[in-house]
């Protein structure tokens, strides 16, 4: 079971996760209709919903990232949350 995290370290997981899809997007936003228009605004969509750390590991796992690397980033070991 996932254990629960503060809203501090949620806050500062979700801001890493917007840094990330900055870094992806960079000086270009998506034209409006195209595929990354239409993935940037479903990555922002899940994003700002996540109100957990299971949401978190789910926003992860749907784009593709490493759930171990990006926990153990913020002192949560992946291992103790399975």
């Amino acid at each position: 079971m996932l254990q629960e995290v503060d809203e501090k370290k949620l806050s500062k997981m979700k801001h890493h996760l917007h840094s990330i899809i900055d870094e992806w997007l960079g000086n270009d936003i998506p034209e409006e209709g195209t595929e990354d228009f239409n993935r940037w605004q479903s990555m922002e969509s899940e994003l700002n919903s996540i109100a957990s750390l299971t949401d978190v590991v789910d926003y992860l796992n749907n784009q593709d990232y490493d759930v171990k690397e990006f926990l153990e980033e913020f002192g949560i070991d992946y291992d103790d949350i399975e």
